[in-house]
C-alpha cells in the first residue's frame, strides 16, 4: 500500500464519518436483525485501511474523535485503536514498514512554477541543461521524487522541447537522472501522490506548499500560463524508448526528406514544418476532416429515399416530405446558423411530431385455421400453482423411497446377460488390420516462387513457403532485415513483450480502499497421493467496483441505477453468478491443457440493456480444466471457495463507495441466482444431471427414460415427457441437504453398491467438500436454467426442426425449395454478414437419424425464415400429420419470440410464458410421442416458475461472446503452468478496465452512427417542421442504433413498437436533442403482405422503432415481411 498522504487521511476520516452516520439511522430502525453483522464488516475494512498507513498524531486523534461518534461496541473500538496506533507510531519512521512510494500524479505542472521559472524556459543565456535542472529542483522542493510517466511529460513539456522525438527521449532521461540524484538528499516525510491542476493553493499540505517557494518569488500568476501549448507538447514526448516513434526517430535519417504537400496545411513529412512521426500524420487528416466539415455534410435531399449509391444523395431531382407550404428564406438559413430563436410555428420546448398510423396487428404466426383458439382448452392446460405449491417436504423425502424401490423391483426382473469377452480373438484382430484403408498421397510440392526482381519486395507467399534453412539465411542481416519483412507481412511494428505486461500491469496494478484489484483462494488439490494448496487469482470485486466509482463514466451509471433501485441491507442488489467451460485452440484435441472454467458476476440491476453487453459481466475467477480435475471435492469445491471468499460474504453487509462528486453511497449486494447450462449445474451441484435415473435437480419424482416409472407401485413417479405441471412434486433446499445427510451417515457402513443405489434415488452424488454439503450455495434458491442452452443448443429447436423436415420433404417441399425461398429475402444491411453462415444449414438433406445441426446464433437466425416457410404453405395441400408437425414448431416459434422479447428488455408475464411452454410441450408429445422426449423438454416447463422468482430470466448469448476474449488470450499461450490463471487474470481484467473507464460506460441509448452537420437543403425541412432551434446544430446520418445490439440503417424495413411496419428513409438529432427518424409507412394486407400507404414520409421518434426485419418485395408497393 502506498505510503499516507494528507488527502488519505482525510478521506478516511470522512469515510468514518459517512459510515457512522449510517450506522445511526440503522440502529434507529425497530427490529434491524442485520446491524451487528454490519457494524462487524465496516470495523474490519475501516481497520485494514490502516494498515500501511501512517500519521500524525494529530491525524490519530482527529480520526479516533470521528470514531467514537459511532455506535460502535467495546472490543470494536479497541480494535480499531490497535491499528490506528500502529499507523500513528508508523509516522515517526516516514514510511510504513514493508511498502513502497506510490506513483505522484501531476495534471500540469506549469501552475506550481515561480515567476522565476517561468522566465528561464524562454530565456536565450540560459542552456538546456541548466533548463532541466531548474525544473528538478523545483520538483524536489515540492516533494516530488516518483513521478508517474504522464507527469514526466507534464513537467517537460514546461520547456517546450524542439527536435527530433530522440533527441526530446533524451532530454527526457537527463531529467529522470537529475531527479534520481537528487531525491537521494530527500528527507523522508510527506510524499502526496495528488498534485491538483489548481497549483500550490489547493495542495492538502500548505506547509509544503510555503516551503516550496522563496518570499521574493511566489508562484506564477495564471495569465502567464499557457495551458494549450503545454498540453500539445506533452503529447508528443515520449518516456519509453520502446516507443515506435523514439525507434523510428533514432534509426532514420531525417535530411532531405520532401515528404507531402497540401495546401493551407503543414507539410507533415518535413521535420522543418512539422513532425516525421505519426503525430503529423494525425494532425493532417484531423486538418483534411476539418475542412471538410467546413465544405457541408449532407449534400441534396436524395438521402430522403432509399436507391442512391451515396449517402448524401445525388444530383437528380429532390422530393420534399408533405410538411407545408414554402419554406425559409435566406434570412432564416443565416438565423438557423447563427442559433437563433425559434420564430416558426412551433414552440423551442415542444415537439411536434405528426400522428403516425400504424397498425397494430398485421404479424400472422400462426395458420390460418388455428388463429382461433380453443378458451377451454388453453384453460385445462394451465397449471395449478397453488397446487404445485403446496406439495409438502414429506412428499418429496418420500419419492425417493419410491425411487429406490421402483429400482430394486426393476433390478430383480431384469433377466440375466451374457459376460462380454474380455478381448478381440487373434482372427478378429487380423481382420480388423486387413482393413482396406484408402492410401494418401504425398502431396505436390509447394511451389517456390522467387520473390519479384528489382528493388521490390517478395509476397507474402514466398516468405510462407520458405524452407526453415533458407529463412534461417535472413539472421546475418541482424534485426532490420526482420523487421523490413515484418512491415511487407503487414504485421504491426508494436513493441517489446516488455512493454506490453508494463501497460497491462499498471491497469491492474491499482490500490483501493479494499485492498488489490486481484486477491487470491486457496485449493487443495491431490497430488501423487499428498494434498498440497494451490493458490488462484480472483477478483476483488469490492476493490473493483471502488476502482470503477472513481471514473466518471462507470460512476455516474453505477449512481444513476442506484438511484433508481436503492440497496439496503434488507433489499441488497442481486448478485448473478455465471460459470462454464472455456476450450480454447482445437476443440477435438484429447488433451488440451488450455482449457479453462470460467466465472462471471453481473448485477440484476443493471438492467437487461446493460447485462447485454459484455464489459457488464466481470471475470471473477479462471482455473484450468486438469487442475480442477485434481481437487479435492471437484468443481463444487472451487465454487464454494469462491462463493465464501470475504469478498462475497462482505457484501451483503455494506460496501463504502466513493464517488467523483465526492458523495457517499453504502452499498448491498448478494449472491442471488447460479446460472450455467445442465452440465455445469450437474458439476456445481453434484447432481446426477440428465444421465441419471432423476435428471431433474429440482423435482422428487420426475424420471428419465429408463422404465423405473413402471416398477413404481405408489404411482407418484412421472416421466421427463408430463405436461402437467401439478403432478411435479419440487424439491426444497432442505430436502437436499437432509438427503446428502443421509448419505453421509451411510457412507462407509454399506457396501458400494448399497451406496450408489442410494445415489441414485436420491439423484445427489456425495461429495463433502461441495457446495451442498457446506450450505454454501442453496440449489432450489439460486438456480437458473439457461433458455438459449434449453431450446439453441442441442436443445428443443434442433430436436423438433430436425423431426419437421424430414416430412416437409415427404410432403414434396425439396431441400431446394426451402432454401430459394429462404433466400429470396433481404436481409437489413447490419446482418449481411451472417447471410451465408445461417443459410448454410439448408444447404443439404437433413435426415431424420442425423438431425438437425447449428449453432445458437444460426439457430436464432433461421427460425424465423423457416416459419414464414411453414405459414406460406397452403393448409389444403399438405395432409394432417404433416399439419400437425407445423403446428407443433409454430408453438415452439412463439415460445422463442416471448423469451427473446424478455432478452432485449421487455417484462414478460409468468402465466403467458407458462401458457406457450404447456402448448407446445402437449402438442409435441401429441405430434412424437413420449418416446421422442429429452430432459429439455422437461426444464423448459421450469421456465415460468423460475421467472416468476426472479422476475427476468437471463440467458447465456452475452457470456458465449465474451469467451471469445478469452479464447484469443489463451490461443497465444503454450505449456500452461502454475502462471497460467495468473497471467490470463491480468490480461482480462486490464482490457475490462481500459474499456470501463475510457468513455461513457455502456452505450445502451439510441444515438447516431457516424453523424454529419445536416446541409442547408436539409436544415431549411426541419426548420420549417421543427422550428429554428430543432435545426440549428441539427446532425443526419444514414444508420442509427435503435436499441442495444439493433442498428437500423437507410433502406431497411423496420417492425414499430406498436405493431406496423415502415421503410426507413433518414436519421436525424435535431439541435434540441431528439433523435427521429423519417419513414414511409406501410399497412397490413394480411399473410404477412404490408402496402405502402402513401408516397411521402413522416417524422417520428427513433426509440418507437422495434428492430430491423427481413423482407422480399412483392412490387412496388408491396413487401412481405419475415415476422
Amino acid at each position: 500500500m502506498p505510503a499516507a498522504t494528507s488527502t488519505a487521511v482525510d478521506k478516511l476520516t470522512g469515510d468514518i464519518q459517512s459510515t457512522t452516520a449510517f450506522l445511526k439511522i440503522l440502529k434507529t430502525m425497530q427490529g434491524n436483525a442485520c446491524l451487528a453483522g454490519v457494524r462487524e464488516t465496516q470495523c474490519l475494512a475501516l481497520s485494514q485501511r490502516l494498515q500501511g498507513l501512517q500519521c500524525t498524531a494529530e491525524e490519530g486523534t482527529n480520526i479516533m474523535a470521528a470514531w467514537q461518534q459511532g455506535p460502535w461496541s467495546s472490543e470494536q473500538t479497541e480494535k480499531f485503536s490497535q491499528a490506528l496506533s500502529t499507523a500513528v507510531a508508523a509516522h515517526s519512521t516516514g514510511q510504513a514498514k514493508g511498502t513502497k512510494r506510490g506513483m505522484q500524479n501531476i495534471a500540469s505542472f506549469q501552475p506550481y512554477l515561480s515567476g522565476k521559472d517561468m522566465q528561464q524556459p524562454s530565456s536565450a543565456d540560459v542552456n538546456l541543461h541548466s533548463k532541466i535542472d531548474i525544473l528538478a529542483t523545483k520538483c524536489f522542493r515540492l516533494r516530488i521524487s516518483c513521478p508517474s510517466e504522464g507527469s514526466v511529460r507534464m513537467i517537460m513539456a514546461t520547456l517546450q522541447l524542439q527536435g527530433t522525438e530522440a533527441e526530446k527521449y533524451a532530454h527526457v532521461q537527463t531529467f529522470k537522472k537529475l531527479l534520481k540524484a537528487k531525491d537521494k538528499k530527500m528527507v523522508k516525510g510527506t510524499h502526496l501522490l495528488v498534485y491538483p491542476a489548481g497549483g500550490p493553493s489547493e495542495l492538502a499540505d500548505q506547509q509544503l506548499a510555503a516551503q516550496a517557494y522563496d518570499a521574493d518569488d511566489p508562484p506564477c500568476s495564471q495569465a502567464s500560463q499557457n495551458p494549450n501549448a503545454i498540453a500539445s507538447s506533452a503529447h508528443g514526448l515520449f518516456v519509453r524508448k520502446s516507443a515506435k516513434t523514439v525507434r523510428d526517430s533514432m534509426g532514420t535519417n531525417m535530411g532531405g526528406s520532401s515528404g507531402w504537400a497540401f495546401p493551407g496545411m503543414p507539410n507533415f513529412m518535413n521535420p522543418a514544418g512539422g513532425m516525421n512521426t505519426m503525430m503529423g500524420m494525425l494532425q493532417c487528416i484531423q486538418a483534411m476532416q476539418s475542412q471538410t466539415t467546413q465544405q457541408g455534410g449532407l449534400s441534396g435531399l436524395q438521402i430522403f429515399a432509399p436507391g442512391t449509391n451515396k449517402v448524401n444523395g445525388g444530383t437528380g431531382p429532390q422530393t420534399l416530405p408533405a410538411i407545408g407550404n414554402g419554406g425559409p428564406s435566406s434570412s432564416t438559413a443565416a438565423a438557423i446558423a447563427n442559433g437563433a430563436p425559434s420564430s416558426g410555428n412551433t414552440s423551442a420546448g415542444a415537439l411536434p411530431l405528426p400522428n403516425i398510423s400504424t397498425s397494430a396487428g398485421g404479424m400472422q404466426l400462426q395458420m390460418e385455421e388455428e388463429q382461433n383458439h380453443d378458451q377451454s382448452a388453453e384453460q385445462e392446460n394451465k397449471d395449478d400453482n397453488t397446487a404445485a405449491a403446496g406439495k409438502t417436504q414429506t412428499a418429496a423425502m418420500g419419492c425417493m423411497q419410491t425411487v429406490a424401490d421402483a429400482l430394486q423391483s426393476r433390478n430383480n426382473k431384469k433377466p440375466a446377460k451374457a459376460k462380454a469377452k474380455a478381448g478381440m480373438t487373434k482372427a478378429n484382430n487380423k481382420a480388423a488390420k486387413a482393413k482396406a484403408m484408402p492410401v494418401m498421397k504425398k502431396p505436390a510440392a509447394l511451389s517456390k516462387s522467387k520473390g519479384p526482381k528489382g528493388t521490390a519486395r517478395p509476397t507474402r507467399e514466398y516468405y510462407a513457403q520458405l524452407s526453415y534453412a533458407k529463412r534461417v539465411a535472413l539472421r546475418p542481416e541482424g534485426p532490420a532485415a526482420l523487421e523490413s519483412v515484418l512491415q511487407d507481412l503487414g504485421h504491426d511494428d508494436g513493441t517489446s513483450r516488455r512493454s506490453i505486461k508494463r501497460a497491462r500491469d499498471e491497469q491492474v496494478a491499482v490500490e483501493t480502499d479494499f485492498g488489490h484489484l486481484l486477491s487470491h483462494i486457496e485449493v487443495d488439490v491431490l497430488e501423487k497421493k499428498q494434498v498440497a494448496k494451490v493458490s488462484l487469482p480472483i477478483l476483488n470485486i469490492r476493490a473493483f467496483l471502488a476502482h470503477l466509482c472513481k471514473h466518471p463514466g462507470t460512476a455516474a451509471f453505477f449512481a444513476r441505477r442506484h438511484a433508481e433501485m436503492p440497496s439496503s441491507a434488507e433489499k441488497a442488489w442481486r448478485i448473478c453468478l455465471y460459470c462454464d467451460e472455456i476450450t480454447p485452440g482445437n476443440q477435438l484435441r484429447s488433451t488440451n491443457q488450455r482449457k479453462v472454467h470460467a466465472f462471471y458476476i453481473s448485477f440484476f440491476e443493471y438492467g437487461p440493456e446493460a447485462r447485454c453487453q459484455e464489459e457488464a459481466w466481470y471475470c471473477i475467477c479462471l482455473c484450468r480444466s486438469q487442475l480442477v480435475n485434481k481437487m479435492v471435492g471437484g468443481f463444487s469445491a472451487l465454487t464454494h471457495a469462491i462463493v465464501t471468499m470475504p469478498d462475497f460474504a462482505a457484501l451483503p453487509n455494506g460496501c463504502l463507495l466513493t464517488l467523483p462528486s465526492g458523495e457517499r453511497l453504502m452499498f448491498f449486494a448478494r449472491i442471488d441466482t447460479f446460472l450455467a447450462d445442465e452440465g455445469a449445474i450437474k458439476l456445481v451441484f453434484d447432481i446426477q444431471g440428465a444421465s441419471g435415473i432423476l435428471p431433474c435437480g429440482l423435482c422428487a419424482n420426475v424420471a428419465g427414460k429408463t422404465g423405473v416409472e413402471q416398477h413404481d407401485a405408489s404411482g407418484s413417479l412421472c416421466t421427463i415427457a408430463c405436461t402437467d405441471g401439478r403432478r411435479f412434486i419440487f424439491k426444497t433446499d432442505d430436502d437436499i441437504y437432509q438427503a446428502h445427510a443421509q448419505m453421509e451417515a451411510m457412507h462407509g457402513r454399506c457396501s458400494q453398491a448399497q451406496f450408489e443405489q442410494m445415489q441414485k434415488a436420491c439423484g445427489i452424488n456425495f461429495n463433502m467438500q461441495g457446495v451442498i454439503a457446506k450450505k454454501s450455495l442453496p440449489l432450489v434458491q439460486t438456480c437458473m436454467y439457461d433458455f438459449m442452452h434449453i431450446y439453441f443448443v442441442h436443445g428443443l429447436f434442433h430436436l423438433e426442426t430436425g423431426m419437421l423436415l424430414p416430412q416437409l420433404y415427404h410432403a414434396g417441399c425439396s431441400p431446394e425449395a426451402i432454401l430459394d425461398f429462404m433466400k429470396s429475402f433481404t436481409w437489413p444491411q447490419s446482418q449481411q454478414g451472417i447471410i451465408k453462415e445461417t443459410l448454410q444449414c439448408f444447404q443439404k438433406k437433413i435426415e431424420k437419424s442425423e438431425g438437425f445441426k447449428g449453432s445458437a446464433s444460426q439457430c436464432l437466425n433461421c427460425y424465423p425464415l423457416l416459419r414464414a416457410y411453414v405459414l406460406s404453405l397452403a393448409p389444403g395441400a399438405i395432409s394432417a400429420e404433416v399439419k400437425k408437425a407445423c403446428k407443433s414448431f409454430l408453438n415452439l416459434c412463439l415460445v422463442l419470440d416471448m423469451l427473446m422479447e424478455g432478452n432485449r428488455g421487455q417484462v414478460l408475464v409468468p402465466a403467458e410464458l407458462q401458457r406457450l411452454i404447456t402448448q407446445h410441450c402437449q402438442g409435441f408429445m401429441e405430434t412424437y410421442g413420449p418416446e421422442s422426449a429429452i430432459p429439455k423438454l422437461h426444464y423448459s416447463m421450469h421456465l415460468p416458475m423460475m421467472l416468476a422468482a426472479k422476475k427476468t430470466l437471463v440467458s447465456c448469448f452475452t457470456h458465449e461472446r465474451k469467451h471469445r476474449a478469452i479464447k484469443e488470450l489463451a490461443n497465444h499461450l503454450n505449456n500452461p503452468g502454475s502462471w497460467y490463471e495468473a497471467s490470463m487474470m491480468k490480461e482480462g481484467l486490464g482490457k475490462l478496465v481500459m474499456a470501463m473507464t475510457s468513455g461513457p460506460a455502456f452505450a445502451m441509448e439510441a444515438h447516431l452512427i457516424s453523424p454529419k452537420l445536416a446541409d442547408e437543403n436539409l436544415l431549411r425541412v426541419l426548420a420549417q417542421t421543427f422550428g429554428l432551434a430543432g435545426a440549428h446544430n441539427a446532425q443526419a446520418s444514414s444508420r442509427v442504433q435503435a436499441a442495444p445490439g439493433q442498428v437500423c440503417t437507410k433502406g431497411d424495413f423496420v417492425i414499430l413498437k406498436a405493431g406496423g411496419v415502415a421503410e426507413a428513409w433518414l436519421f436525424c438529432r435535431l439541435g434540441t436533442g431528439e433523435l427521429l427518424a423519417l419513414l414511409t409507412e406501410f399497412e397490413a394486407c394480411g399473410r404477412n403482405v404490408f402496402k405502402r400507404t402513401a408516397a411521402d414520409a413522416r417524422f417520428m421518434q427513433v426509440v418507437d422503432i422495434k428492430r430491423a426485419c427481413l423482407v422480399k418485395r412483392l412490387g412496388a408497393d408491396k413487401v412481405q415481411v419475415v415476422p
